[in-house]
């Protein structure tokens, strides 16, 4: 049996056990609530189909009517608007823009470096290095960005003694941004891009890049054979950071209290080098130091 006819069947029922006439006061006052009727209805209709018949749209005017008078009587269903005097208007649906997740990240405080440090770094990150003169947060092993790391150091710039590497990073260079980044710049191992300014939550200092000079031909232990330069390191026996071949590190040096505290940022894989430095920016950003 169709929809049409059970409801012709339920109306037909309705108006033959209730009267055939309905008395002028009450159709004033029927149509006096029709008129002050508020725009979410009282009642629906359960009808997927919004486009009604013809017969059918007048039957359930003349039902309205019958359920307002009587006053006790109300339909429910999932469609919206009022079909009161009509049919009532196929709903557009609403386009919907799914959320974008944002970047799962976790607080991260190291255990034992110092300065008190405080950072974000996403979900699965490890800290492969934390000793009181630094610190070194990496992406999770076979990840995009596997071979990248960002290392922090406090006063770097102290001799290495490792006797496997001709080049090892300059000693006494002074306690200021601006000594260390001269000691960069006039290396005669290394190219470095012009420092700038930067700032870092409440830290300022300047920022470089740096790779290993085209003529330079010192190789290290590490390095097979390929020129390679000790740039910077905590202690006289490491950890250190080292640039060999075409590779490239972005260093970071901040004043914190009137000590050096510089952060590394660098790949194993010189053509993934910028794509890193964009990934490491808010890891960067959210780094907050605490003498």
């Amino acid at each position: 049996m169709t929809h049409e006819r059970d409801i012709e069947r339920i109306l037909g029922h309705w108006l033959a056990d209730g009267p055939t006439e309905v008395p002028d006061r009450v159709m004033d006052v029927v149509a006096d609530r029709i008129a002050r009727q508020p725009q979410r209805p009282a009642w629906r209709l359960d009808w997927r189909n919004a486009n009604m018949h013809t017969s059918l749209r007048a039957a359930a005017v003349l039902a309205a009517v019958v359920v307002l008078a009587v006053g006790a009587v109300y339909l429910r269903g999932p469609g919206s608007g009022s079909n009161i005097g009509g049919p009532g208007a196929t709903p557009t649906p609403s386009p919907t823009v799914a959320p974008t997740p944002g970047p799962s990240v976790r607080s991260l405080s190291p255990l034992a470096f110092r300065p008190v440090t405080r950072l974000e770094i996403p979900d699965g990150w490890v800290v492969p290095v934390d000793d009181p003169r630094s610190f070194t947060v990496a992406p999770p092993a076979g990840s995009p960005e596997d071979g990248g790391s960002i290392g922090v150091m406090t006063a770097p710039f102290v001799s290495f003694s490792d006797s496997d590497c001709e080049g090892q990073a300059p000693a006494g260079v002074g306690t200021s941004i601006g000594e260390v980044v001269a000691a960069l710049a006039g290396d005669p191992r290394l190219v470095t891009t012009p420092a700038q300014a930067v700032t870092v939550g409440d830290r300022t200092g300047q920022v470089l890049d740096v790779q290993v000079a085209s003529d330079w031909t010192g190789t290290c232990s590490w390095s097979g054979g390929t020129p390679a330069v000790i740039v910077l390191s905590a202690t006289d026996t490491g950890p250190a950071v080292g640039l060999g071949g075409t590779e490239r590190a972005r260093f970071i040096f901040l004043d914190v209290e009137g000590s050096v505290v510089s952060i590394n940022i660098g790949t194993s894989d010189a053509s993934k080098f910028d794509a890193f430095v964009a990934q490491a920016r808010p890891i960067v950003e959210s780094v907050r130091f605490t003498p």
